[in-house]
């Protein structure tokens, strides 16, 4: 079992795999856990619903169908890839590709993560395939719900500038508010995250965010040290 007890002064390392199931492992080489997802547990999720405007006048607190995010997915990967090298810290992610969704229909979720050592051409790096299953009898044998290849080093994320091609034919269309949550994007309260769309175009928008609080993601703990920020 991985461990769930909090770090008070630095934080809990690897939330998303607190209470995991090791079902196999080879040091260095393999690792697969088993991990059960609870909304109770991290609560953040709740925000991941398809659905989050009022649903019901009765009762306020009704949602959606709630869904595991992939970056919410790709964190619990990132978590068992550091297990699996430790000492190591998420640098790129690579071959990333999500398969189809999972839903929380009685507020949680059973999924299986498989991590293994291969083979990379830049040295400075250690690759982690990962895939992320469900816990259905007939799982592995069809295609992941996720699976990526997660680069690790001593020095953590390249710190490359990102330069975006420009919009084209971009039009300003100044949105705030409603106009983003829930008129055009889904996320409940705690992960509107899009504060003003700037510019609109057929390949994209301009947009300033903002970085949610970690501090109630994660019921035992309220300093999560999350891999990826999901």
């Amino acid at each position: 079992i991985i461990s769930d007890k909090r770090r008070l002064d630095f934080g809990a390392d690897f939330p998303m795999l607190a209470s995991a199931e090791i079902l196999d492992e080879q040091p260095g080489v393999l690792l697969e856990i088993s991990k059960t997802v609870t909304l109770d547990d991290y609560p953040f999720l709740r925000d991941y619903a398809l659905g989050t405007t009022q649903l019901s006048f009765s009762n306020p607190n009704l949602r959606g169908l709630t869904i595991l995010s992939l970056i919410s997915g790709l964190e619990m990967m990132s978590e068992a890839a550091r297990k699996l090298v430790p000492r190591r810290r998420v640098a790129q992610v690579d071959n990333l590709r999500a398969q189809r969704w999972i839903s929380f229909e009685r507020g949680s979720v059973r999924v299986i993560i498989r991590a293994e050592r291969i083979a990379w051409p830049d040295a400075q790096f250690a690759a982690v395939k990962v895939q992320l299953r469900d816990d259905s009898p007939n799982s592995a044998y069809t295609w992941p719900i996720i699976e990526a290849t997660v680069l690790l080093s001593a020095a953590g994320t390249l710190h490359q500038p990102i330069q975006p091609p420009p919009l084209t034919n971009p039009r300003p269309v100044n949105w705030s508010g409603q106009e983003i949550y829930p008129e055009r994007l889904f996320h409940g309260p705690g992960l509107r995250i899009v504060r003003h769309v700037d510019l609109w175009s057929e390949e994209g928008i301009d947009f300033e965010i903002e970085v949610p609080s970690r501090s109630e993601a994660v019921r035992y703990t309220r300093i999560p040290l999350f891999s990826i920020w999901p």
